[in-house]
């Protein structure tokens, strides 16, 4: 899914190259300071800053953009939102989202102090806080900086304009992770209507919003449509930009992550390879992107069985990441994930089980205890457990995921639904160990029951509340406290019925 955040400053390696080698820049950096030239400064430090991060080296940019910040009272006044803007960036890119958003709001309270309330400025550092509130799992906060962004854009260039689609486009991306994938496939068309009115039928921005819509449609299991706007893409990105572009190895990425959905996994390999090439052709051995497309060709041979294969990518890409991030980032713990999955399927579950730990550390530690990712995670300690036969604790982990992704994506998401169907499949594992009758049986009766509330099947709910409180008394005492509990449950459930 691409969201566009809107990057300011002197971006395009071009520019860099009228000052490069890389050595005659940073000597131009440092006689603009000495003689106290501080707009060449600004310039040429912020150019320096944004062409590392466009290399993938973020730490190298925040070193340069946190060193132009020192000298923030010679920066003229219009110029500092945009330098905080560019330094949360940095930060969002490190997945230092709190950072990241410190540095959006100093850049949003800086322009509005300067620009007042309504400024295409101002929107774009709405729009930025949107999409670090969208990595962070607060999908409607989000969607109220995206719709913040696009009513002052709209008020601002009209209702035809590529900002305007820009902003469209992040709402759909945000609705795409609520898993309202048809409301983000109105979003997206709508960019696409503006941007081909725009630019025409063929710009590289048409193309990322072609590859959304392929995405969306993947999504809903549609993919012979999802393959022809992938293919689209694909196409209009190689006659703008030839055949060995980044954005044409991430169109081969999307055609291949289709496939890989179709279980076509040998045809998904090809476009991860080509896509693969590309990439180290471009960027050399190391960079975040080539890290990517190696964790892609490990899922690849995940599904083949291929585990041991999968690993050595999996692995290759875990090393490349920490280069890159240092040992803590999201990128890193999906690494982490996949390394665990690979390890389950080998039958190593302890192994794991560790992977899947570390990973969902990290999760918390970036994003908090409420987000898909940590769901996820949850959800993989689940399946460790269960293969284990250790039930009850599978069925532990798979309630709190269910917990999370219903507070994230409400009660009708796929997520949702498979969760309850692991949830199912733990019950079902656990009468195979203990009979149909048993202490622990109605203990996950009793979950299974306590999920359907939470969702709101009240009706659910209360079968699997009564299935318990019938099994538990079976062993224990009528006055028990369970019992008393579980009879309390369905007595309140029933009032709710009735109302």
């Amino acid at each position: 899914m691409e969201e566009k955040k809107i990057v300011e400053g002197i971006e395009d390696r071009a520019k860099i190259k009228e000052v490069e080698p890389e050595t005659k820049h940073i000597i131009a950096i440092s006689l603009a300071k000495k003689n106290q030239q501080w707009d060449s400064y600004f310039d040429l430090t912020l150019s320096l800053g944004n062409y590392y991060g466009q290399l993938g080296l973020y730490q190298e940019k925040l070193r340069w953009l946190l060193s132009l910040e020192a000298q923030i009272e010679h920066i003229k006044k219009e110029n500092r939102g945009l330098l905080l803007n560019n330094l949360g960036l940095a930060y969002d890119s490190l997945g230092e989202y709190q950072k990241a958003i410190d540095y959006y709001e100093q850049a949003l309270s800086m322009d509005k102090e300067y620009y007042g309330e309504r400024h295409p400025d101002v929107a774009t550092r709405l729009n930025n806080l949107g999409g670090v509130y969208d990595s962070l799992g607060e999908y409607q906060k989000a969607i109220d900086y995206y719709t913040q962004a696009l009513s002052m854009d709209k008020e601002y260039y009209g209702e035809r304009h590529p900002d305007v689609a820009a902003f469209l486009n992040n709402l759909g991306a945000a609705y795409y992770n609520l898993g309202e994938y048809q409301k983000a496939i109105e979003y997206f068309t709508q960019a696409l209507s503006i941007l081909r009115e725009v630019h025409g039928e063929k710009h590289p921005n048409i193309a990322a919003f072609l590859n959304n819509l392929g995405a969306a449609y993947r999504a809903l299991g549609e993919y012979q449509k999802a393959i022809e706007y992938f293919t689209q893409a694909l196409s209009i990105l190689r006659e703008v930009h030839g055949e060995r572009h980044p954005d044409v190895a991430a169109s081969l990425n999307n055609l291949g992550g289709v496939y890989d959905s179709l279980g076509e996994y040998q045809k998904a390999i090809e476009y991860y390879t080509q896509a693969l090439s590309i990439l180290r052709e471009v960027h050399g051995e190391k960079h975040p992107n080539i890290a990517a497309s190696l964790n892609n060709l490990g899922s690849a041979y995940d599904n083949l069985g291929e585990y041991q294969k999968a690993i050595d990518y999996f692995t290759q890409a875990l090393s490349m990441y920490k280069e890159y991030y240092g040992e803590r980032h999201p990128n890193i713990a999906a690494s982490l994930n996949n390394l665990g999955l690979a390890y389950d399927n080998l039958g190593e579950y302890q192994k794991a089980i560790e992977y899947f730990t570390q990973a969902l550390s990290m999760y918390k530690e970036y994003y908090g205890e409420r987000h898909p990712d940590v769901a996820a995670s949850l959800n993989n300690l689940g399946l460790a457990y269960d293969s284990l036969g250790e039930y009850e604790k599978a069925i532990e982990y798979y309630q709190q995921a269910l917990s999370i992704l219903k507070e994230v994506h409400g009660e009708r998401h796929p997520d949702v639904a498979a969760s309850l169907n692991n949830l199912g499949s733990a019950y079902d594992s656990l009468k195979e160990y203990y009979g149909e009758r048993h202490p622990n049986i109605a203990a996950s009766l009793n979950n299974l029951g306590l999920a359907y509330y939470s969702l709101g099947e009240y009706e659910k709910a209360i079968d699997y509340y009564q299935q318990a409180c019938n099994m538990l008394m079976k062993f224990l005492p009528a006055n028990h406290p369970n019992i008393q509990t579980i009879k309390d449950n369905i007595n309140r459930l029933k009032h709710k019925c009735e109302d």
